[in-house]
């Protein structure tokens, strides 16, 4: 397996200061967890443990399922929400 090591890159985000400005264990409905064009100045990373919900980009939509991670950019319009149910651990994350 090929594998390079960029020092640069690694220099680069250890210079990163990250804030966390909300995070939480949710478990949340088609009727709470619902919104069209968000677009936040924060980063989201959801750790999707229960249920399915979905994010939607430019009319395409893609799935969250347990077991993954996923991560959101600050500055992306973005809709989302779920067919029944959804739990998951969420951090709103800036990075100044």
């Amino acid at each position: 397996m090929p594998f390079e090591y960029n020092t640069e890159l690694i220099e680069n985000i250890n210079r990163w200061h990250m804030e966390i400005d909300d995070s939480g264990f949710v478990y949340l409905s088609q009727d709470n967890w619902f919104s069209e064009d968000v677009c936040s100045p924060y980063s989201r990373l959801y750790l999707v443990s229960g249920g399915e919900g979905w994010i939607e980009i430019e009319r395409e939509r893609f799935p969250r399922r347990p077991g993954y991670a996923y991560f959101i950019p600050a500055g992306l319009t973005f809709s989302y929400g779920c067919a029944d149910t959804l739990e998951k651990l969420y951090f709103h994350l800036r990075l100044v």
